[in-house]
C-alpha cells in the first residue's frame, strides 16, 4: 500500500452530524476508512450468521423492520449499523433508539492499545453512543443481538423451529486492532462503508426513540 491510499478517521469520536459530510466526501470517491465502522464488524458478521442458517433462511425474504439501540445517545457506529442494514434490506424500515446509560460516559471508544506485557486483553467497555442491540423483524420471527459485557448475545424467537441461541466473545477494541483491520482492505475505497455511510446520512440523525 502506497503512503496516502486511505485517510483512516474515527467518526464514533466525532458529532453525529458530521457523519454526512463524510458521506459526501465519500460520495466523491474519496478512500476514507473509519474505526467505527470496524468497530461494528462482529454485529454485521453475527446478524448475516444467523439469517445463513439453513432453518432461518426463509425468513430473509420477509425482513420488514430494524431497530439498533446505542447506549445513552445515538453515536455513528449505530448510524451506520443501521445505514449497513438499510443498503443490505433494502425494503426494511431502519429505526435508531437511545438505550440505557454506558458503563462509560464518554464518546471516545477504547482506551489506548491494551495492556502492557502479557496481561489479557478484554473488549473494551460500553461508551455513549456504542452499539448495544440490534434488533429486526421477519414477523412473527423476531431476531435479536445484544451486546452484554464482552459477549454478544443472538436470540431468534417466533421460529417454528424453536427459540435459537447463539454467543460470540467481542475482540478488544483497541485503536491498534482496528486500524490493522482497515489496513487489510487492498483497495483505498471501501464500498460497503460508503454505501452504509451515505444510507446513514439519509436518515434523520436529529430524532430517534428512547428504548
Amino acid at each position: 500500500m502506497e503512503l496516502g491510499d486511505r485517510i483512516v478517521i474515527d467518526s464514533g469520536t466525532r458529532p453525529l452530524a458530521s457523519l454526512r459530510a463524510v458521506a459526501q466526501l465519500l460520495a466523491r470517491g474519496a478512500p476514507i476508512g473509519d474505526l467505527a465502522w470496524a468497530r461494528i464488524f462482529p454485529w454485521q458478521g453475527l446478524a448475516a450468521e444467523l439469517l445463513d442458517v439453513p432453518s432461518l433462511r426463509e425468513h430473509r425474504s420477509r425482513l420488514q423492520s430494524a431497530r439498533v439501540v446505542c447506549a445513552g445517545d445515538v453515536g455513528a457506529e449505530g448510524a451506520l449499523l443501521g445505514g449497513w442494514f438499510a443498503t443490505r434490506v433494502k425494503r426494511a424500515k431502519v429505526e435508531l433508539a437511545i438505550g440505557s446509560a454506558p458503563e462509560v460516559d464518554s464518546p471516545v471508544p477504547g482506551g489506548g492499545d491494551g495492556p502492557p506485557g502479557d496481561a489479557p486483553m478484554a473488549a473494551a467497555p460500553v461508551t455513549r453512543g456504542n452499539v448495544v442491540e440490534l434488533q429486526f423483524a421477519a414477523p412473527p420471527v423476531t431476531f435479536t443481538l445484544r451486546r452484554e459485557r464482552s459477549i454478544l448475545i443472538a436470540e431468534v424467537k417466533g421460529d417454528d423451529d424453536g427459540e435459537v441461541v447463539n454467543r460470540v466473545r467481542l475482540p478488544p477494541e483497541t485503536p491498534g486492532r482496528l486500524l490493522s483491520i482497515e489496513l487489510k482492505l487492498l483497495s483505498g475505497r471501501d464500498e460497503l462503508y460508503a454505501e452504509a455511510a451515505q444510507a446513514a446520512a439519509r436518515m434523520d440523525l436529529t430524532r430517534w426513540t428512547s428504548s
